[in-house]
């Protein structure tokens, strides 16, 4: 899992870099992808695949090409690509999963993390929340590479 709590996206991102680059989902994808590949054994392969959101399109493959770019000839990284919700069935258990890993996140103790912790199991989840230093290192790389407000390009 990749997660970015909304607080800290607000408090640290919103307002300082352009939206195509740092909206949360995007970053969350990001975080997924880099912690994937990190902890991904040599001879083992994998192939992301994320829901569409067609708002996110062109900034998703500005992101996938980056990805391809920095891990050019590494035959573990198949593909990055975004598929409509209901194309496969394991889309929406990804969709269950998520759900119930935000909610965990946001209280353990709540009503509804209780109800769907046989989805989630124990909570111990592979993956990273960054936290708000990590957030901030991101806004200031994007900062002094030009992606700030005041930037026009894409």
């Amino acid at each position: 899992m990749g997660a970015i709590a909304n607080e800290d996206y607000r408090d640290c991102v919103e307002g300082k870099i352009v939206d195509y680059v740092a909206v949360p989902y995007l970053l969350a994808m990001q975080v997924c992808i880099a912690h994937v590949l990190l902890h991904l054994g040599e001879g083992e392969e994998v192939a992301f695949i994320f829901e569409e959101h067609s708002v996110y399109k062109h900034s998703a493959q500005t992101i996938y090409n980056s990805i391809f770019a920095f891990h050019e000839g590494d035959a573990r990284l198949h593909s990055l690509t975004h598929v409509r919700k209901n194309t496969y069935v394991a889309m929406q258990t990804a969709d269950y999963l998520a759900f119930q890993l935000g909610q965990f996140l946001l209280d353990p103790a709540s009503k509804k993390s209780k109800w769907g912790m046989s989805i989630l199991g124990d909570g111990n989840v592979k993956g990273v929340q960054f936290n708000r230093e990590q957030i901030k290192r991101i806004v200031q790389t994007c900062i002094s590479k030009g992606i700030s407000l005041g930037s026009t390009g894409r």
